[in-house]
């Protein structure tokens, strides 16, 4: 009777001392778990604290701009921002042939593709768009119509022809007097190829260029913007880890940092 009790109180020791062994190693393990948690987040915070600190303090730097993605680049351009602001006067053809040696991660500007499904989703189809500088276009006097809709910049972008597919659109739109039928596309093509060379820009650049200023005053585009990037038909290089976490943040908390007055502009 003793000897049983004897070991009943042994047997329910062991039991207890195995039972807080056990409790012990989850609370080690769980305070372990939960100090790793504090740990990677401490990291996230101080990586994205440093990467957007480094982004704050670019103030000079160009954006390379590309119509098309990474794998089918069609043209592009060089926008320079300069004290965070575009400059419009000195935006720049960019070669696209050297895309392919251009090593991101060594680079200190930001190297942008656009796909053509992205860009198209910008535009309206009830609005009308201008290559700066022809919104009061005249040629012999006579006012020149220049407006395109949403299907037309996309048809000319897309062209290989883009300055011979404008001018015949143009011409489409306008009721013009027969004085100009022979003269008057050449007279509009030699007045936008001075203009072009002035800036050294080949057509389709210079009107992706006054397109996409024209959006830049849309707010309802930055929702459009945020979730390409987050689908990434809107390549971002260097993909910096601001980037790649923002890209697996949803679109609503993205919108909740962006300023109010550019959403409700």
């Amino acid at each position: 009777m003793e000897l049983s009790f004897i070991l009943l109180i042994l047997g329910f020791i062991l039991v207890t001392y195995l039972i807080f062994k056990f409790i012990k190693k989850i609370i080690f393990a769980v305070i372990s778990f939960i100090f790793l948690i504090f740990l990677i987040i401490g990291s996230v915070f101080g990586l994205v604290y440093l990467d957007l600190n480094n982004l704050a303090s670019q103030s000079d730097f160009n954006v390379n701009l590309v119509y098309g993605d990474s794998e089918a680049p069609v043209f592009g351009l060089v926008l320079p921002i300069e004290d965070k602001s575009l400059n419009q006067d000195n935006i720049k053809s960019l070669d696209i042939s050297s895309l392919d040696t251009i090593d991101y991660s060594e680079s200190e500007d930001f190297y942008v593709y656009m796909s053509k499904d992205l860009f198209s989703s910008l535009l309206s189809s009830e609005d009308k768009y201008y290559l700066i500088g022809t919104e009061d276009l005249e040629v012999m006097g006579v006012k020149i119509e220049t407006a395109l809709t949403k299907k037309q910049v996309i048809s000319i972008l897309n062209s290989n022809n883009d300055l011979d597919d404008y001018v015949e659109i143009i011409y489409s739109e306008n009721d013009l007097p027969e004085i100009l039928a022979e003269n008057g596309k050449i007279a509009i093509k030699e007045l936008i190829k001075v203009e072009l060379k002035k800036k050294n820009l080949d057509f389709n650049q210079a009107l992706l260029g006054s397109i996409l200023i024209n959006l830049g005053n849309d707010s309802s585009n930055i929702v459009k913007l945020i979730s390409g990037f987050k689908d990434e038909s809107l390549e971002v290089y260097p993909d910096r880890f601001t980037f790649k976490l923002a890209r697996m943040l949803p679109v609503d908390f993205i919108l909740g940092y962006v300023p109010e007055d550019l959403i409700s502009s």
